[in-house]
């Protein structure tokens, strides 16, 4: 068993205990393959509540400071996560996301950029290095909504988390206009903003019970 695998099964339920997560659209969730994960931020708990309810290790980008903290450092890489210098063009974790995708892995963008807590993320604006890293590895991307109250995450408050129909290549190359990347990032955007139009109760699955593969 992984170091990563020990971790999940000690905490994973636990940490859908605490945010009260739901999931609906379970179905959309990429058992294998490539696939970038593309979410609205709120919080430093979405990476921790996306991770507790998805059935792959998920690959994060964390800042580059973390990663100066030795025994951090280890502890983040032993969970997935690789260092971004933020505020810079760093090419060379673009080159990693694109290179863990075309390694079949499960890789996480949050397109806001930072965390966007208790505002609309219909408000926020949205960088394009996201549609960048997914079109170089032409993957799939996996729209995916945290929905909380105020676009507040809290422990003991309910979590919603939306799985929306995976978004091909082909789908949102087609969106490439003069801004490129940018005009692919905003509908890729706004298909995780409709997901929490499209959300009904009755559809939501519960996994506080859950078991990981």
């Amino acid at each position: 068993m992984t170091f990563y695998e020990t971790m999940y099964r000690l905490f994973a339920g636990m940490m859908r205990t605490l945010y009260r997560v739901r999931v609906t659209g379970a179905e959309n969730e990429p058992m294998e393959g490539p696939c970038l994960i593309c979410a609205n931020h709120t919080s430093m708990s979405d990476v921790i509540i996306l991770s507790a309810v998805t059935h792959r290790r998920v690959r994060y980008m964390a800042k580059a400071e973390l990663f100066r903290i030795p025994i951090i450092s280890k502890f983040l890489s032993s969970l997935g996560a690789y260092s971004v210098r933020r505020g810079q063009n760093d090419v060379g974790s673009i080159k990693r996301s694109v290179r863990l995708l075309s390694e079949g892995e499960l890789v996480c963008i949050f397109p806001q950029g930072a965390r966007k807590p208790k505002v609309d993320p219909r408000t926020t604006d949205v960088y394009s290095g996201a549609a960048m890293i997914a079109s170089r590895a032409h993957a799939d991307v996996l729209p995916v909504y945290i929905k909380t109250k105020g676009n507040r995450t809290r422990l003991l408050r309910r979590t919603e988390v939306i799985f929306g129909r995976r978004i091909p290549y082909d789908e949102y190359s087609a969106h490439y206009g003069d801004g490129k990347y940018t005009d692919v990032i905003k509908y890729i955007f706004n298909k995780i903003c409709e997901l929490d139009y499209e959300s009904s109760t009755p559809e939501i699955k519960d996994t506080s019970e859950a078991n990981k593969n």
